[in-house]
């Protein structure tokens, strides 16, 4: 049984068993490929084909913030240990690095020479 996706004003939030979807959020237009909890456990992060990073609250299912990534398909997000900043790679072999607390682009890395970037993670020192 596939439960109801409902829009961001009434999510999911149900206790139960281990392997139970227990929310469901809705305002991305394409694909998500990838999702991040923020170190207050309050939040999710998600990354999506429509160039667009959502920070959800998980309570509420409410969007605190969009980033709109220039790449043409997010394919992933990574948060920092502390919650203050964001990587996001897409498939333009960029990654871009987002501070929270701002929502501004901070810092770009390049290199990858035209492969899109697929897995990210901080180290536990706060470097990417």
């Amino acid at each position: 049984m596939t439960p109801p996706i409902l829009p961001p004003a009434a999510p999911i939030v149900q206790t139960t068993s281990a392997g139970t979807l227990v929310c469901s959020y809705r305002g991305h237009v394409n694909a998500v490929h990838s999702c991040s909890w923020l170190s207050d456990s309050r939040r999710i992060v998600s990354a999506s084909n429509d160039q667009a990073v959502h920070i959800w609250d998980v309570i509420t299912g409410n969007t605190h913030q969009i980033y709109q990534d220039i790449s043409d398909a997010v394919r992933v997000v990574a948060v920092s240990s502390d919650g203050s900043r964001i990587a996001t790679a897409g498939s333009d072999a960029l990654v871009r690095v987002w501070d929270v607390a701002t929502n501004r682009l901070i810092l770009t890395y390049r290199g990858h020479l035209d492969h899109a970037v697929n897995v990210m993670a901080w180290s536990p020192k706060q470097h990417l």
